[in-house]
């Protein structure tokens, strides 16, 4: 890893997961909160604790200069951990970004 610390700083993700969303009209196709007015940056209060390890491996298929980038693959498992947690937890499948609490109390409401 070229820069560890950097890296770790990257594991930012969770914020898509359960905050941030893009609003969009349906009739005219804008999108509604393109301004970072009301763009919630998670602190730590919304994010107690996070532990992050990094496996220290060769992979020689990777490209020449022997380098993975890391914030996408952050991003996608992040969202998967999320989602997983909330399903263990409340028996519902939420099939959207962000997983807030109302989108949570409103699928724990509806049957089955």
């Amino acid at each position: 890893m070229l820069k560890p610390k950097d890296a770790h700083y990257q594991v930012i993700s969770i914020e898509a997961a359960l905050i941030n969303t893009t609003n969009r009209d349906e009739q005219f196709a804008h999108y509604t909160n393109v301004s970072l007015t009301y763009y919630h940056v998670p602190a730590n209060a919304d994010i107690l604790e996070i532990t992050v390890e990094f496996i220290d491996e060769h992979d020689a298929y990777v490209n020449a200069m022997d380098v993975k980038g890391t914030y996408k693959i952050f991003i996608v498992s992040t969202m998967a951990v999320v989602a997983n947690v909330v399903y263990h937890v409340t028996g519902k499948e939420l099939h959207s970004l962000p997983m807030t609490p109302f989108k949570v109390r409103e699928a724990m409401s509806q049957p089955g």
